[in-house]
């Protein structure tokens, strides 16, 4: 099953429930050129299977191309993907497996599509990485992954209610502006582009943690 036909099958109303799907890209896919800017490239073939959960029919084509192109970053790292049609918004639950304890813990990412006479944006409502796996790029990755997809729609991007000082001032640093009115929201004007150059790109690995406590000593 490719991206389109991936795509076809979540407009035709099925209700997914721990049901497992088959999604496939390839590395000259339009997925594939998309994520080597996030990511090292694809190899040449790849298919992996998730748990998907949900019901997809009321998604707008937007929120749709926005699940295909974060599915194929999560896999990368992931075999048990969910994603929810939650009130106003999508909910994506990334199993992670913390390599020190193999206890499984959640990667999680919430965003709405929203539309305020006539000003189109996405809100990035939530994202939460396990400590064992921050310091890899993600919480850049994902939003740049984001921006992209808003961007495809002509929709701008803001990450909204932010309570962590150091996140806000990374996304400040990146060009992200602040609302004045309320200093806890920013626009992502641009993509992040996480990586320096190309070498940077194809000698990136994730580095997850087996112990957290020394990235706080």
């Amino acid at each position: 099953m490719n991206g389109s036909e991936f795509f076809r099958s979540l407009k035709e109303g099925k209700h997914w429930n721990e049901d497992v799907a088959s999604f496939y890209f390839s590395k000259n896919s339009i997925e594939g050129i998309r994520l080597k800017f996030t990511y090292p490239p694809l190899s040449e073939e790849q298919d992996d299977t998730f748990k998907l959960s949900g019901y997809f029919a009321c998604f707008e084509d937007n929120e749709l191309y926005t699940v295909i192109y974060l599915l194929g970053f999560f896999k990368i790292f992931s075999k048990n993907i969910k994603v929810y049609d939650i009130q106003n918004g999508i909910r994506f639950e990334v199993e992670m497996i913390n390599p020190a304890t193999e206890e499984k813990e959640l990667l999680v990412v919430q965003f709405t599509f929203s539309n305020n006479e006539g000003y189109n944006y996405v809100q990035l409502t939530g994202i939460v990485i396990p400590p064992f796996a921050k310091f890899n790029r993600l919480s850049l990755m994902i939003l740049s992954l984001l921006y992209l997809c808003a961007k495809d729609f002509e929709y701008d991007l803001w990450v909204v209610g932010i309570v962590n000082e150091r996140w806000l001032n990374t996304l400040i640093h990146h060009g992200g502006i602040i609302d004045p009115d309320n200093f806890e929201d920013v626009q992502i004007t641009r993509d992040f582009w996480v990586f320096k150059d190309d070498n940077d790109r194809h000698n990136y690995s994730l580095a997850f943690r087996t112990n957290v406590q020394e990235w706080w000593m």
